[in-house]
């Protein structure tokens, strides 16, 4: 699962000082104009260290009236969108029937 030492791995493996991390390209949660950007799906998993940073995403998103689906699966971990063969939930979200809402 995605934890606190993955994400630091990934940190320090991306960026070559940690002021990098501010650049908006990085922390989407840093970009101070929000307005204008194409709607967006946000689907945050229950079990997840990054959860709290996608609320705040799509929260952000809002404020300047981006249109924003955010969508929250109990009971998966972050990883689970690339588990599609063996996780329903994922398989849907992934391709989602022209029924569904």
């Amino acid at each position: 699962m995605l934890g606190k030492a993955n994400i630091e791995w990934f940190v320090e493996n991306k960026v070559s000082v940690m002021d990098e991390t501010k650049d908006p390209q990085i922390n989407l949660n840093g970009r101070s104009d929000l307005a204008g950007i194409a709607s967006a799906t946000v689907i945050l998993a229950q079990i997840d260290a990054l959860r709290s940073d996608g609320e705040i995403y799509g929260g952000k998103l809002k404020e300047p009236g981006v249109a924003v689906d955010l969508k929250k699966v109990n009971g998966l971990s972050h990883e689970f969108f690339g588990m599609d063969r063996v996780v329903p939930e994922a398989r849907r979200l992934i391709s989602p029937s022209p029924t569904s809402p």
